[in-house]
């Protein structure tokens, strides 16, 4: 009986043993894992290349260009503007006409006295502006349309505006296809106020 436990339990590990040898060799084997190199790992001598695919001392590892350096070397100094060179110099203010009488006057009296008015005559017309241009869309029915019509006749500042008598208005109207609005919306008014903040 005792022999027939040892004959029993000597097949079964024999068969253990053959099925572990077979299943061994038909499993897939594991893929050897290839590790990346970066500039910022350590490099070590005792480092395993192995998994490489070029040899280590083919590999030629070079720096990261600098940016930042490369940058400001490179870097050109832009020419000052011209227009901070006309900042610069002092505006003569004093052969500017002065503040209409109109701008403390209403809308209806404004387009009284202009149609009062005996002749046209031409306001106060620039080639450039006097150092930076006015905002003329601040002033209220004034767009980007007609600031470029009032900039292409000369108009670039509130005083020039606020400047407007009747006749000058008059002669507006034969040149501004907008021009009943500098009564209707009182702009002369509305320019002389923005005149007075901004001297």
């Amino acid at each position: 009986m005792i022999i027939l436990w040892i004959h029993s339990l000597g097949l079964l590990l024999v068969t253990f043993l053959i099925s572990g040898v077979i299943g061994w060799s038909l499993a897939p084997k594991p893929k050897v894992k290839r590790r990346r190199i970066s500039l910022f790992d350590e490099v070590s001598e005792k480092s395993d290349f192995s998994g490489l695919d070029t040899p280590f001392d083919e590999v030629r590892i070079t720096p990261a260009p600098d940016v930042e350096s490369a940058q400001v070397a490179n870097e050109v100094q832009e020419p000052v503007s011209d227009i901070h060179d006309t900042l610069s110099e002092p505006i003569d203010r004093t052969d500017r006409p002065q503040r209409s009488a109109l701008a403390d006057m209403t809308p209806e009296v404004v387009e009284l006295k202009v149609s009062e008015a005996d002749e046209s005559l031409e306001p106060v017309l620039l080639s450039e502006p006097e150092g930076m241009a006015d905002d003329l869309k601040l002033i209220s029915g004034i767009g980007m349309v007609n600031e470029n019509e009032l900039n292409r006749l000369g108009i670039f500042h509130y005083w020039q505006i606020a400047s407007w008598n009747p006749e000058h208005v008059r002669w507006l109207t034969r040149h501004l296809h907008f021009a009943p609005r500098i009564v209707r919306e009182n702009w002369i008014s509305q320019a002389a106020r923005l005149a007075q903040r901004a001297a």
